[in-house]
């Protein structure tokens, strides 16, 4: 299957156990090599809430991701890690 650069972007990203990432709003690619090399995608809030930091564009590898059609783009789980839990002194 084909998918054209208008059908990448806003495609909805979501992970194999179905939790919503974000949508697509670009990649790069290497001209030298004519290989995908990374896809962006727009942090949803509840990714930003766990990752824990201001996150406006996660970076998906294509080694991370599991398929690809017209509908969505599915990514392995730990695509996106959450941070470590903070410590507060008393």
């Amino acid at each position: 299957m084909r998918l054209s650069d208008q059908q990448l972007i806003g495609l909805p990203v979501v992970t194999v156990s179905g939790n919503p990432i974000g949508k697509v709003v670009g990649f790069e690619l290497d001209i030298d090599q004519h290989a995908m090399m990374v896809y962006l995608v727009s942090a949803a809030p509840l990714v930003t809430r766990l990752v824990g930091r201001n996150v406006s564009t996660l970076h998906i590898s294509p080694s991370q991701v599991m398929s690809v059609d017209a509908e969505q783009m599915t990514v392995l789980d730990n695509a996106v890690h959450s941070a470590a839990p903070k410590t507060v002194a008393i």
